[in-house]
């Protein structure tokens, strides 16, 4: 069982358990994934995009949290999505 005690306040529970906060490309994906039950998934408030607010708010350190950027691109008439995460210690240290 994986422990979510690093996440701070948030209420981390097993992402298949609940796909209403997945998009369905990645319900999808971790459907098809051998340990999906290590995946797990917590409801937050949208307006906390800020990465020192969400921590504050939830009591997250910042060495445990990370944006993700997605991009997508088309080759051939395929549209194709990629995401990237990015620790939260990176954006700190070069917003200086």
């Amino acid at each position: 069982m994986t422990s979510w005690t690093i996440a701070g306040t948030l209420r981390v529970a097993p992402a298949l358990d609940h796909p209403e906060l997945l998009a369905e490309p990645v319900s999808a994906a971790l459907r098809g994934t051998v340990e999906a039950e290590r995946v797990g998934v917590a409801e937050i408030d949208p307006e906390l995009a800020d990465t020192t607010e969400f921590c504050a708010a939830y009591s997250s350190p910042l060495e445990a949290s990370a944006n993700c950027v997605v991009v997508a691109g088309k080759r051939s008439g395929e549209q194709r999505y990629a995401a990237c995460l990015v620790l939260a210690t990176t954006c700190e240290a070069s917003s200086h």
